[in-house]
Formats: structure tokens, sequence, C-alpha cells
């Protein structure tokens, strides 16, 4: 059942312009909606209560003067200038975070060959959300030592934390004989991370459907290379 905020706010005769009245909170809930997302998984990903969403699509509608989530994203459609960008570095982290809460769905079940593919393929940017995550990873990254110190840190603390967690499913996977052991664990994760973002660079920048088929295809066939064959045993 959809939020609305016909019971809490006062009906508006005219809609503001979102660019002044959104804050950048109500920017990042939005941008979440238009991508496709839910009141569990918005909040998920941007580390909020379902309440608190709930609560910033109420103001939203008020603002915008509409009366539901469908009516919202249909005006957002045909207003794109109503959802300025909001900057690369929020982007950056919500795309992660967004990320890591879909892997973890994916993990839930089991961790085997086909949810080894279906994280990496999730990694790709093989969606409009997907090349919204990279493009801004790029951006964050190509700054170099414009970023602060903090920035820095955080971002070295994540990527440590994804290192672990990813060496503990390939020592998993080694130890139940699917995944290929003559390589160590960061020699697997340097050849695939390097893979990903080539990959991911040209479907960012020269985005088809007919190369994103061919780049998925050369993604799999690196994957399928990793894999402990019949012959193998």
């Amino acid at each position: 059942m959809e939020c609305t905020g016909e019971e809490h706010w006062p009906k508006r005769k005219d809609a503001l312009s979102a660019q002044e009245t959104l804050s950048k909170r109500e920017q990042e809930v939005l941008a979440e909606l238009r991508r496709g997302g839910r009141v569990p998984t918005i909040a998920a990903t941007l580390s909020i209560s379902p309440t608190t969403v709930r609560n910033h699509l109420q103001r939203i509608f008020w603002k915008l003067g509409v009366h539901s989530q469908s009516e919202l994203i249909a005006h957002v459609r045909a207003n794109p200038e109503t959802l300025r960008d909001v900057d690369a570095e929020a982007r950056y982290w919500a795309g992660n975070r967004r990320l890591s809460v879909e892997i973890d769905e994916i993990l839930k079940s089991s961790w085997g060959p086909k949810s080894f593919y279906e994280v990496v393929h999730r990694a790709l940017p093989l969606s409009d959300a997907g090349r919204e995550e990279w493009q801004a990873r790029f951006t964050v990254w190509g700054r170099g030592d414009a970023i602060s110190p903090e920035h820095a840190a955080k971002r070295r603390n994540e990527m440590n934390q994804w290192r672990d967690l990813a060496s503990d499913r390939i020592g998993r996977a080694q130890k139940a004989g699917w995944l290929r052991s003559d390589l160590s664990c960061d020699e697997f994760l340097e050849q695939l991370f390097s893979l990903l973002v080539g990959v991911a660079f040209q479907l960012v920048t020269e985005f088809d459907p007919e190369r994103s088929d061919t780049q998925v295809q050369v993604v799999d066939a690196f994957l399928d290379n990793l894999m402990v064959s019949e012959s193998d045993d």
C-alpha cells in the first residue's frame, strides 16, 4: 500500500520548485524511489528507519503537490529538473550501501557458484542505478589528493571491510572445492577487481544493450576460468 501525505499535510495549489524546497535528505529519498526503491530498501540504503522514510515522502508529496508514490515518480519522469543531482560523494556512499544490502540479500540463501555469479553480476553497471553508482565511484576516485583526510580514511576502512568479507567467502569456496585454490585471495581479488573496473568503465562511458551483453560474457568467461572443473577433480 502506497504511503500518502494527504492525512497530514494541507493541500497546495501550486507545486514549488523542488530544487528550492527539497532538503538534501529528501532528494536522496526521492532519488532512491526513482531507482525503484521501496520504503524498507530505501531505509536500509540510507541507514534511516522506515518511519523516517515515510515522513520524508509525506513532505515531498506536499512540497510537489502530489498524493502518491506513483504520481510522484510520474512527476519526476515528466519533469527531470525536479531532482537535481546530489553530490558525487553522497551518491558514492549511497550506492555502496545499496550494493552491500543487495549482495547480503543474495548471500542469505547459500554460498555457491550460482550466488557467486549473481554477486559479480550485481556489482556490474547493468541497470540505470548501477551506472549511477559507478559514475559516482569514478568521480570520487578521480579526485585523488583533493578528497579530505576523513573521507580517505572512511574509504580505506570500507575497502578493508569489503576485502575481509570477500577473502572469507573466497577461502570458504576454495575449501569447498568449487573455486580454484592455486590463486591466493589477494591475487584473486586483484584480478577480479581490475576486470570489474575495466568492464564498468566501458559500460558507463559507452553503454548500449549489445555491448552490455558482450561485456557480461567476458566477465562470465573469466569466472568460468576460476571454477574447478570436473576434469580438475
